[in-house]
C-alpha cells in the first residue's frame, strides 16, 4: 500500500467504527488520535508512528473494532502492528511485496 491507500484505509476505517466509538475519555482519545493521524497527512508528516500507535490502541482498548481493520493495513503500517498477523499472513504479504519489487 503507499501513502494515499493508507490514508484511505484509515479513514474508511474511522467511518465504518465512528458510531461504534464511545463517548467516553477513551473514546475522545481515540478520536483525536485520529484526527491527529490525518493532519499528518494532510500536512505531509510522518504518519507511521501515529498510526502504528492508533491501530496499536484500537485493538487494546477496543477488540471489538479488531475485524474491522483491514490486514493489509497492520502490514503496511508495520511495526507492533505485525504482532496481530499471523505467521503465514506475514509469509504471504512478505511474498506479494518481493513479487511487486521485482515487476518495477
Amino acid at each position: 500500500m503507499i501513502r494515499a491507500e493508507i490514508e484511505q484505509a484509515l479513514r474508511t476505517l474511522h467511518q465504518a467504527i465512528a458510531q461504534a466509538i464511545p463517548e467516553d475519555d477513551s473514546g475522545n482519545a481515540i478520536n483525536a488520535q485520529f484526527e491527529h493521524l490525518f493532519s499528518t497527512f494532510d500536512s505531509s508528516e510522518d504518519y507511521t508512528f501515529i498510526a502504528q500507535e492508533l491501530l496499536n490502541n484500537l485493538i487494546m482498548f477496543y477488540p471489538n473494532f479488531t475485524p474491522a481493520i483491514p490486514r493489509e493495513l497492520l502490514w503496511s503500517v508495520g511495526g507492533s502492528c505485525m504482532h496481530y498477523l499471523s505467521e503465514e499472513e506475514m509469509e504471504q504479504f512478505a511474498a506479494a511485496d518481493t513479487e511487486e519489487s521485482t515487476r518495477h
